[in-house]
């Protein structure tokens, strides 16, 4: 349909309505900018978007809209013809980034420019799900690619897994077998589990000791963390610090986080991991883990979307670890919390329900 360049308007220029016809006859949102009376009339998904406290129509001065908007109006009015489809990004005071359609047309009155319309379409839903959808379409090929994956890596460990018995029989160092052959078996566990967003595989629930199994982790990367000049302070006061649960997944969660927190750490920096008792809520018993690291931090637009599949800061990252590590804490029953403060560090805060010590 057409849109006119111009609208007729009341015999008296000076009264020229502003939440008339026009406005109620959209369905859309609408914002009507009159530069005589200074002010803006809101209708429509406009009320909604930027005075949602307010009745319709709503009546604001210019200086609250977004520039971007009236920036369009004023190039109407200078054009004297309506603007086809625009679109801008508009950030609400709440932080919140909405994508919309615009069309402006300018409103003639006695052969001046008075006054320009703006109907707005608020398209984030719709590219929120166009994301959603090809992230789903990812997550897909990944499984496919983890499917052909799992089946040749497996292979390859019978031989590497003979190989390597073999080899320790004849070292004599009991605590590096212990490591090399448990490194090894949990290797042939994660390889099983690649299609972990399609299902998860089978898992060995159990009473087991969460500090052990940070001290465990701490030493798998005590290397790296050499190398780096990294301090490490424990501070594993959770007693008792038995979690129902299984060990490899736990492990695997525990390792995911402190490998970011060695990667985001230079040198000479501190990293901290704490265990403790936690009540979140009257009468519970909860146990948590914190992993604190001493790094630039997160970026807070980052921070809220830390979790998702694909979300990294990392040149080279997958954006697969902390989405994993999510999914591993909530098949325990608990929950996992991030805090940041660029240039002041990141605390991960893992939260698990805890078994009492009959168990």
């Amino acid at each position: 349909m057409a849109i006119e360049s111009s609208v007729e308007a009341p015999e008296a220029p000076g009264e020229l309505s502003l939440a008339g016809g026009l406005i109620g006859s959209i369905d859309a949102g609408t914002v009507v900018i009159d530069w005589g009376r200074k002010a803006a009339t809101l209708a429509g998904n406009a009320v909604r978007i930027f005075q949602p406290d307010l009745a319709e129509p709503a009546s604001i001065p210019i200086e609250i809209l977004p520039t971007s908007l009236t920036h369009l109006a004023e190039e109407a009015r200078s054009s004297g013809k309506p603007l086809g489809e625009r679109y801008v990004n508009v950030t609400l005071p709440g932080g919140t980034v909405l994508k919309l359609q615009v069309n402006t047309i300018p409103l003639t009155v006695g052969g001046q420019t008075l006054a320009a319309a703006l109907v707005l379409r608020d398209l984030t839903s719709t590219t929120n799900l166009e994301q959603q959808l090809v992230q789903l379409d990812r997550l897909a090929s990944l499984g496919t690619l983890a499917a052909g994956a799992a089946h040749e890596v497996k292979n390859a460990l019978v031989a590497c897994k003979t190989f390597i018995d073999l080899l320790l029989e004849k070292n004599q160092d009991a605590e590096l077998a212990e490591i090399v052959r448990r490194e090894m078996g949990r290797i042939d566990t994660l390889v099983s589990r690649m299609l972990k967003f399609a299902g998860r595989g089978v898992v060995n629930y159990g009473p087991i000791r969460v500090n052990e199994i940070i001290e465990r982790s701490l030493r798998l990367l005590e290397r790296q963390m050499e190398e780096k000049s990294i301090v490490v302070v424990r501070s594993l006061d959770a007693q008792p610090d038995l979690v129902l649960g299984d060990e490899h997944e736990l492990h695997q969660a525990l390792v995911n986080l402190l490998l970011n927190a060695l990667e985001a750490m230079p040198l000479r920096g501190t990293l901290t991991a704490t265990s403790a008792a936690a009540a979140p809520a009257p009468g519970s018993r909860h146990l948590m883990i914190a992993i604190h690291d001493t790094g630039a931090g997160i970026p807070p637009e980052v921070l809220s979307r830390l979790f998702e599949p694909f979300v990294t800061t990392k040149p080279n990252g997958t954006g697969l670890g902390l989405a994993i590590t999510k999914q591993i804490v909530h098949h325990h029953r608990g929950t996992i919390t991030a805090r940041s403060h660029p240039g002041h560090g990141t605390t991960f805060t893992i939260v698990l329900p805890m078994l009492p010590p009959a168990a």
